[in-house]
């Protein structure tokens, strides 16, 4: 949205209004009502849906989809731009995928109690398409934009498309500090969701603070936090001599954060993107990951700050801590890839896309 209010008249079909002080603040974006126009889904679908204690997201999509044929019977847009995974748009426009709809099996993390009573989840997903007129001969005649080229080739996999890799953006100054003047601190940035893992985030610390390195994690995440993230504020107020707590924090505290420390420590495997990995790298820190999904594109599969397990973390990044040479490589190409993931950079390729496009176009 902030992109394309500099170049195009912009609506925004939504379920509900645009919280924009919560965007702005959780994003660093600067949007403001006069920067688009507002459609939101039917009230009446919103008063019946919003009082079911279920997310029931597929189905508020159908409805959406529906309103969309709506508006686009009484508005002339030139462009139709979704940033919720796969759509058929009932014409040709473009989709941004952060993870595929359509892939099955879903990821562990994303079953519930319901994926376990046979045939309701596929019920389910042919009710939604029924409802919503679509059809995946409609989703793939898009230009399909993807966040990473592990998402472009599960596309490829499950839709046999071609797509666009536009990498997320990560928006804010970061003031270049000189590295004498940070601290030997790890920062893990992210939801307290179990797919994080934080547990083995903390363990690995722990390991390297045992061998006589003197660090200090800093946890930064959401509050208030789920059981699972209660769970791990308990384990690091065990721990509070060197693990601190930073909940909800601002951007500008984040990024005062990022570039006051070194280094930067992720936890999650098979992650779609990895924002906060892009956003530390962005910092000048030197980031550890595992070896799985984006935050090994975003390191740019360099082995020596990539990890296949726990103690293989603790092994490289002791060395990376005991090796002053070793250290200055890898920053020199964290430096290099700073500008890959800015602001600028998104909003610019995002706006000649959408000036590009061709509706009737192949």
């Amino acid at each position: 949205m902030q992109a394309l209010r500099e170049c195009c008249e912009v609506s925004v079909l939504s379920w509900k209004p645009p919280r924009l002080d919560e965007i702005n603040f959780f994003f660093g974006t600067s949007l403001e009502a006069r920067d688009f126009t507002s459609h939101l889904a039917p009230a009446r679908m919103r008063r019946i849906f919003d009082a079911v204690p279920a997310p029931l997201a597929l189905l508020r999509r159908a409805i959406l989809r529906r309103e969309l044929d709506r508006l686009r019977s009484i508005c002339d847009f030139d462009v139709l731009l979704g940033a919720d995974n796969e759509i058929d748009f009932g014409c040709r426009g473009i989709q941004y995928l952060n993870y595929p709809n359509q892939r099955l099996p879903r990821p562990s993390v994303d079953y519930r109690w319901y994926h376990r009573i046979p045939g309701l989840v596929s019920t389910y997903r042919a009710l939604s398409q029924r409802l919503a007129a679509a059809s995946l001969q409609g989703m793939r005649a898009n230009l399909t934009l993807v966040n990473s080229a592990y998402i472009a080739k599960m596309v490829s996999e499950v839709h046999g498309i071609e797509t666009r890799i536009v990498f997320p953006p990560v928006p804010g100054r970061f003031p270049q500090v000189d590295w004498d003047q940070r601290e030997d601190g790890f920062l893990c940035v992210g939801r307290f969701a179990s797919e994080k893992r934080l547990e083995t985030v903390i363990e690995i610390v722990a390991a390297l603070r045992a061998r006589g390195h003197k660090i200090v994690l800093h946890l930064i995440g959401d509050d208030p936090p789920s059981r699972y993230g209660k769970r791990i504020l308990a384990l690091a107020r065990e721990n509070e001599s060197w693990i601190q707590q930073h909940l909800s924090i601002s951007r500008e505290r984040l990024i005062g954060l990022m570039t006051q420390n070194r280094y930067g420590i992720h936890g999650m495997l098979g992650e779609h993107f990895g924002i906060a990995v892009a956003e530390l790298q962005r910092a000048g820190c030197i980031v550890f990951a595992p070896n799985s999904g984006g935050p090994a594109e975003i390191v740019a599969g360099d082995s020596r700050v990539l990890y296949e397990s726990a103690q293989d973390a603790v092994s490289k990044i002791e060395a990376v801590l005991e090796n002053p040479e070793l250290r200055n490589d890898l920053r020199a190409g964290v430096s290099r890839r700073r500008d890959r993931y800015s602001a600028e950079r998104f909003a610019s390729e995002i706006r000649q896309i959408v000036l590009d496009f061709e509706p009737d176009g192949q």
